[in-house]
């Protein structure tokens, strides 16, 4: 493990402040839920992600989707990639986030590109395939990733039955983070 040379007190109630570069570099927001835990000596924290627990489950929704309406689906948690159907999966696996898709997510409304006025979602940080849909995966009003429906080389617009399809199995996803 690398040392950063940052040394921080704990307070009267157990808390430590974790620096603001930290913060940025890791992607870590108020809020977040932080794991825990211990090796050697040494309390290792970690980003939690309840969706990183669904990835095999996340997979089939993507590959179902993705036999359904022929186009390729990705879903992502609030920071990357953890399933992917109909784009080569070493390509984006594990991808981070663009920071207009995080805009898109924070908002927990559906997008959806209308081929005219708005504009195309660049989803993924380093990739070309823009998204012509998404549909926030959320419970109890807490954002835990989106489902995106992508588009080809000429996109065309999503369909009100793509839409609809989309939104279905965000929401059976939801469901299974429940259980």
């Amino acid at each position: 493990m690398k040392a950063t040379g940052i040394v921080r007190r704990i307070d009267d109630l157990g808390r430590i402040v974790i620096p603001k570069e930290l913060r940025r570099t890791f992607r870590l927001k108020e809020g977040d839920p932080l794991e825990f835990f211990t090796e050697n000596g040494e309390i290792i924290l970690k980003k939690y992600s309840p969706m990183i627990s669904l990835e095999i489950v996340a997979e089939k929704y993507a590959d179902t989707l993705y036999a359904t309406l022929k186009k390729p689906v990705i879903i992502c948690d609030t920071d990357r990639v953890i399933a992917i159907a109909g784009i080569p999966k070493k390509q984006l696996m594990g991808k981070m986030v663009s920071s207009v898709l995080e805009e898109v997510m924070k908002s927990q409304k559906e997008y959806r590109w209308n081929g005219k006025d708005t504009i195309l979602l660049h989803p993924i940080e380093n990739y070309d395939l823009e998204a012509i849909a998404a549909a926030p995966i959320t419970m109890f009003e807490q954002l835990y990733g989106t489902m995106l429906l992508m588009g080809e080389e000429s996109p065309k617009p999503a369909t009100d039955e793509d839409i609809r399809i989309l939104s279905v199995a965000a929401m059976l996803l939801e469901k299974e983070l429940d259980d």
